[in-house]
């Protein structure tokens, strides 16, 4: 599924994170995996350690982008998701 696809499918819903997780992904579209994880691995890194981002968001945003995934790339995010998880 391409994201833009997912995209309009999720147009509905009012979830704060899913709109973010939307707008992150239109903006690193077309940008290489190591790119993309990197980037939300830095963000997501700061915003955990100033006590802005927790483990609900987290899981949000995982769902909110599982669907445009391949099951390679569902792989690394949920290891990214664990790491980040793992920062207090």
């Amino acid at each position: 599924m391409k994201f833009s696809d997912y995209q309009n499918q999720s147009a509905k819903t009012g979830d704060k994170v899913t709109q973010q997780a939307l707008e992150f992904l239109k903006k690193y579209e077309g940008k290489s995996r190591d790119e993309l994880l990197a980037t939300i691995v830095k963000i997501a890194t700061k915003k955990r350690r100033a006590g802005e981002l927790s483990d609900l968001e987290i899981d949000r945003f995982y769902d909110s982008i599982a669907p445009t995934l391949t099951g390679e790339q569902l792989k690394s995010l949920g290891e990214v998701v664990a790491t980040l998880k793992a920062i207090k």
